[in-house]
């Protein structure tokens, strides 16, 4: 998808804050297109730097290749649903 640069991103939209100054809570944000063909947000979490943002799509990417090796989707969830089900088993607070 083109950003705003003109680039072509191979995953994820460019990373956005919350307009708020560096250091007095600037928060970022990101979201992709699963597999699934939905559009996913990383489950109500924000990031301290866009590099961060950056770090959770690599490894968003590289957790749907790895479900998606066999051509099928049965084991992979989208963010949001495997956050509350760590909540669920108390790995996650929240």
């Amino acid at each position: 998808m083109p950003n705003n640069s003109g680039e072509r991103r191979s995953f994820g939209e460019k990373p956005w804050n919350n307009g708020k100054p560096k250091g007095k809570g600037r928060r970022w944000f990101g979201k992709f297109t699963g597999p699934d063909g939905k559009r996913h947000t990383p489950g109500g979490q924000s990031f301290e730097t866009a590099g961060a943002v950056e770090a959770w799509y690599r490894a968003e990417r590289n957790l749907i290749d790895r479900m998606t090796e066999d051509g099928t989707l049965a084991e992979w969830l989208p963010p949001k649903e495997r956050n509350r089900a760590a909540r669920e088993r108390g790995l996650l607070r929240g």
